[in-house]
């Protein structure tokens, strides 16, 4: 697998892209996808191909792939199947290494363009040109090389997320989720029918880009298991690898073929080579990048006992539930932990675990007792819930009548300063005692679009604020069985 790699540069990083089916047509994917490789800022050269157009958005057009100018490092092929098939011949003819195929068409419609798929690959591969698709959206590389190759108008920021996904559309909501946690992504790639380069080739790559520390990954179907096997087996000893497999059911299972043309198999010997192979396996989107973003900014955990901190009893309770359907302990308080959390707390506190917060704190002393606690050596990981509340009661004071008259907004500011500090000596703590914090707030989703700053410094230093606790213990769940993985 080695010598792909130098491919997957010019894939990545081209120099120069020959778009191939380029249009001056706003409702062709031929201008869309070009409209979009232009706004995300390439700064390569582009070589529009199509032998009926002379310009398209400004660039000269060229009727043959024979006909372009110097080396080509990349081909992004949005003609029909049949013509894709005859158009790699000329790319193989001009030595370009690596494309990608958009087009539909392929063996999900069945045997007859299966054997075209397969010709299509056989070409490429006797030609020494890697192939992503056919029959996906395209692809994504934030940095250093700028390419919004993209159907969906999707322009995420650089992070350190690599996303690779059978669907193209699901490939888009994972992006999505990104978005909406304020996390960015390394590479996307929608690898649709897989002809030539497959899920593991995607992997390994992914291992040896240092912009990627974690893979997330949507799997309709495996065509070599023991390729896919081995290699996810290297993979995972550096990398967390996190999937989302469909077709469990029969009904899926058929869903999946005529989709991608994926055969899934036995659901079963999937997970179990998912455990062999030490693959993290979710259920939703939603926990796909949940559970990968948690091993970013938080270090692995030492064990299950878990201490939950809360802003109410009934959110304890409810923490305590999670805990123990995702095999978590309600970790046991030391008296001494107890003691020093009594000083702090108002004499109507119940001692114990969970920590109710109730009634007449002080809002500055909420750090103090996160330090008690993730220092106490009682713990393995602290839950937080409800992090950050007084950013959505700005947004509500905003709009009193009575907010200037009694200093409303002056009296949430301050307590801002105090949450912005408290954010500050959080990533601290992670780091110092190398426990997780796992933060917890309904309005997750919302922290970077409405630029809630007391927060904002976690997710800068890639520490996942959860939108439940449920979501938040299941990630902390996976984390355990990663940890265990390593150490097995």
């Amino acid at each position: 697998m080695e010598d792909i790699l130098e491919k997957f540069d010019r894939l990545f990083n081209p120099k120069s892209i020959a778009f191939i089916g380029a249009s001056n047509n706003p409702m062709k994917w031929g201008f869309r996808l070009l409209h979009h490789l232009i706004m995300g800022g390439y700064q390569g050269k582009i070589y529009p191909v199509n032998p009926r157009e002379k310009e398209i958005l400004g660039y000269p057009v060229f009727a043959r792939v024979k006909d372009l100018p110097g080396e080509i490092d990349l081909a992004i092929f949005t003609v029909d199947a049949a013509t894709t098939a005859g158009m790699i011949r000329e790319c193989v003819d001009k030595k370009i290494p690596a494309g990608v195929i958009i087009a539909a068409g392929f063996s999900e419609l069945g045997s007859q363009q299966a054997d075209l798929e397969e010709e299509v690959a056989r070409v490429a591969r006797k030609g020494g040109m890697i192939l992503v698709g056919p029959n996906g959206q395209g692809i994504v590389n934030t940095t250093p090389t700028k390419i919004y190759c993209w159907m969906p108008a999707v322009f995420p920021h650089p992070g350190p997320v690599g996303i690779v996904s059978q669907s193209g559309n699901l490939g888009t909501l994972i992006v999505n989720q990104g978005l909406k946690y304020g996390l960015g992504i390394s590479k996307c790639i929608s690898s649709g029918n897989e002809a030539d380069l497959r899920m593991e080739d995607y992997f390994y790559y992914f291992l040896n880009d240092p912009l990627t520390r974690i893979i997330l990954a949507y799997i309709e179907g495996v065509d070599d298991g023991r390729r896919f096997l081995e290699v996810s087996k290297k993979v995972t000893k550096s990398k967390p690898v996190v999937v989302l497999k469909a077709g469990k059911s029969d009904f899926g299972a058929q869903a999946a073929k005529s989709h991608t043309g994926a055969l899934s198999g036995s659901d079963s010997i999937f997970a179990a080579a998912c455990r062999q192979a030490g693959i993290l396996r979710v259920n939703t989107i939603e926990e796909l990048f949940m559970v990968g973003a948690s091993f970013l900014g938080q270090p692995l955990p030492k064990g299950r006992r878990m201490g939950i901190l809360t802003g109410g009893g009934g959110w304890g309770v409810i923490a305590a539930d999670c805990c123990a359907a995702n095999g978590l302990e309600v970790a046991r308080l030391s008296d001494r932990t107890l003691k020093q959390l009594k000083d702090i707390l108002p004499p109507w506190w119940v001692p114990g675990n969970p920590v109710d917060l109730v009634a007449g704190i002080q809002f500055d002393v909420h750090r103090k007792l996160v330090e008690i606690l993730i220092s106490s050596g009682d713990i393995d990981a602290l839950l937080m819930v409800g992090i950050g509340w007084v950013n959505t009661m700005k947004d509500v004071y905003k709009s009193s009548p009575i907010a200037e008259e009694y200093g409303l907004l002056e009296g949430i500011e301050a307590m801002l300063e105090v949450n912005y500090k408290e954010s500050e000596q959080l990533v601290g703590m992670v780091h110092h005692y190398q426990r997780p914090i796992l933060p917890i707030a309904d309005f997750a989703k919302e922290v970077r679009e409405k630029n809630y700053t007391s927060l904002i410094k976690l997710l800068d230093e890639n520490i996942l604020i959860y939108p439940t606790v449920n979501l938040a213990t299941y990630a902390f769940a996976q984390m355990l069985n990663r940890k265990e993985y390593l150490e097995g």
